[in-house]
């Protein structure tokens, strides 16, 4: 059986881009998962009502929330690209990246720390997805996928 964590901290904030990706990802990742996969979500664990208690739930707070978690999981799936929660070294991971609006909207020394962070998250990563073409595009031009 596969063991598999999906990062989905960010649905904490329903109301926000990221939490409605991350709410419908689990909720469409659960409706066609397969029962051989044992699927986790790192969340904030009152949000597990939210699926009617049907997902196991590796709880996130905001007190510890750069911990590297030491459980080995088969797979990490991080579904945005400034994770502060990071896998453990041994597990593969897929860094899902939505934008880099921070290119425009940041300047100087805080665009190129936030260019850094995102290249570092990038190269940690076996697999990088995206949510458009555009993303895509955008990534191609910024980041080196090469790593």
């Amino acid at each position: 059986m596969s063991r598999i964590l999906v990062d989905a901290y960010k649905i904490k904030n329903l109301n926000s881009g990221l939490g409605q990706f991350s709410f419908q990802f689990i909720t469409n990742l659960f409706k066609h998962s397969s029962p051989d996969l044992d699927i986790s979500c790192l969340a904030p664990s009152d949000k597990s009502i939210l699926f009617e208690n049907k997902l196991s739930f590796v709880k996130a707070n905001l007190m510890n929330r750069h911990f590297r978690n030491s459980t080995k999981y088969d797979l990490w799936h991080s579904l945005h690209q400034f994770p502060a929660h990071l896998p453990n070294s041994n597990s593969k991971q897929i860094l899902t990246i939505h934008d880099l609006n921070f290119l425009v909207e940041k300047e100087g020394n805080k665009r190129a720390r936030y260019l850094k962070l995102l290249q570092k998250r990038v190269d940690n990563a076996h697999v990088i997805t995206t949510i458009s073409k555009f993303s895509k595009i955008e990534i191609e031009k910024n980041i080196n996928l090469k790593g």
